[in-house]
């Protein structure tokens, strides 16, 4: 079955990225988001080696940007040698769309389209509940949900069973408008939150890279 997993602080360890972006006390943020420093990312070699043994194919949901992040990150990949099947990376657009949303988002529509996901790894555990309560809402099976956090261990979701809709906001005028995919704009008082993308399109930024 196969596995869906994060990049960062995932399958690389970017400590030494996180470095080179620091202004003060602060990150920058577009620093960390470009390709200026992903030369120092190291394989996060107990990771990979636990995705090997699975012996599944493997996709990739990523909050890097495609558009800055999008070659380096299939050159990263291609290193280290896991049969890797899509590259999920947020575009531009969505820079400021939380890693949860968009990561369900691709859980989502890679479940629509025929790929049962039996494995989630990821450094957040916000973003497994998200995973888990997307694909419940889905009426589709939980994979197993590991969190890389100082080691790989099983981590048991908070699902809590809440629907996903599609939320659209025309001034201060509210409609809804559900889908068994559900999706998911909400716009108030001239700000946009982005709860979960709409499933129409495919997430995928680029074609993956060969299978080792």
């Amino acid at each position: 079955m196969p596995i869906l997993a994060d990049l960062d602080d995932t399958l690389f360890d970017t400590t030494a990225r996180v470095q080179r972006c620091m202004k003060g006390e602060k990150l920058d943020w577009d620093c960390y988001l470009s390709e200026e420093y992903m030369s120092l990312d190291k394989p996060k070699q107990d990771v990979i080696g636990f995705i090997k043994s699975l012996n599944e194919p493997v996709y990739i949901a990523s909050g890097r940007i495609r558009e800055r992040q999008g070659s380096t990150t299939t050159s990263q990949l291609e290193s280290l040698g896991l049969n890797v099947k899509g590259i999920y990376l947020k575009p531009e657009s969505w820079k400021y769309a939380k890693e949860s949303y968009w990561k369900a988002r691709v859980a989502i529509w890679l479940t629509a389209h025929g790929v049962r996901i039996n494995h989630v790894l990821d450094d957040n555990p916000t973003v497994l509940d998200s995973i888990a309560n997307a694909l419940k809402a889905f009426n589709a099976s939980i994979p197993r949900l590991w969190l890389v956090n100082n080691g790989i261990r099983e981590y048991n979701a908070s699902v809590n069973g809440i629907g996903w809709v599609r939320l659209d906001v025309d001034g201060d005028t509210l409609a809804s408008k559900c889908s068994p995919f559900g999706i998911l704009r909400i716009a108030l008082a001239g700000d946009e939150y982005w709860l979960m993308p709409w499933i129409a399109q495919e997430p995928r930024h680029n074609p993956p890279p060969p299978a080792s």
